[in-house]
């Protein structure tokens, strides 16, 4: 990153100090973390899919999706047609599953998280050879979310020979969503801001993102909005918006955990 913009506030005594981080270089910043991980451990177990259907296309969807479509042929399922704003080009995008069920795939990864995909629309599916299933719940969830997470049902219902859960931690977040770890990476660097000396006050250009999307179901006006500075500190003092940002997205870890039908 370049270094943060700034403009004098009311006085020149004050200064404004702006990130280069967009809300959507955050939310790459975290679905990149989640790709990596998912591409180490098909390198690991020598896996290397012709045919991938990937559930969901809400953020973590559409970053995996990207990622694989440069070694495989990928195809996004979602019920939210408005959602195929957010894919890659590459990718091929379809609401319905029963045109998933006329298809042959490789591996198929569930990204949708809490009253997703059910297990029985995911058995008539061809069988895999791969199931990936993202955990929803993080390190932080309350007992409430964790009695709907079914990453673990899914993958029992499941005769795929190798099965994983993508499990991602580090900010102690209620959910391991994309969208939930993002507005937990502003607010803490909010936080982080006002503890420096100097400091008058830090903002950031959060809405609730999801109802452009999903209510106004407008996708042109949600990518609008994430493109927008993550980060700004009324400070005396020179101040590293970047910096802030950057060392709560280093506490963000993903990893795929192997599943044996032991996982709890």
């Amino acid at each position: 990153m370049t270094k943060n913009h700034s403009e004098y506030g009311i006085t020149r005594t004050v200064r404004t100090f702006f990130s280069n981080y967009t809300i959507c270089n955050i939310v790459d910043g975290i679905t990149d973390k989640k790709s990596d991980a998912l591409l180490r451990w098909m390198n690991e177990n020598g896996i290397c899919p012709e045919n991938v259907l990937v559930i969901g296309a809400y953020l973590t969807g559409a970053g995996l999706s990207k990622a694989l479509s440069k070694k495989s042929e990928v195809t996004v399922l979602d019920i939210n047609p408005e959602i195929q704003n957010l894919l890659d080009p590459g990718v091929t995008f379809s609401c319905s599953i029963d045109e998933a069920v006329c298809r042959n795939y490789d591996m198929i990864i569930d990204t949708s998280g809490f009253g997703g995909i059910d297990p029985d629309d995911l058995l008539k599916l061809n069988r895999p050879d791969v199931l990936i299933v993202e955990n929803p719940c993080s390190e932080g969830s309350d007992n409430f979310l964790n009695r709907f997470n079914r990453s673990v049902q899914l993958l029992r219902s499941s005769k795929a020979e190798n099965k994983g859960i993508l499990w991602t931690s580090g900010l102690n977040s209620k959910t391991s969503g994309t969208m939930t770890l993002t507005i937990d990476t502003l607010r803490r660097s909010m936080n982080d801001a006002n503890k420096i000396n100097g400091v008058l006050y830090s903002t950031t250009n959060m809405e609730f993102f999801e109802r452009i999307l999903f209510k106004e179901k407008n996708p042109d006006k949600f990518l609008k909005t994430l493109d927008k500075k993550a980060l700004a500190v009324s400070s005396l003092a020179e101040t590293d918006c970047d910096e802030i940002i950057d060392n709560n997205l280093k506490k963000i870890n993903s990893t795929i955990l192997d599943f044996r039908g032991d996982y709890n």
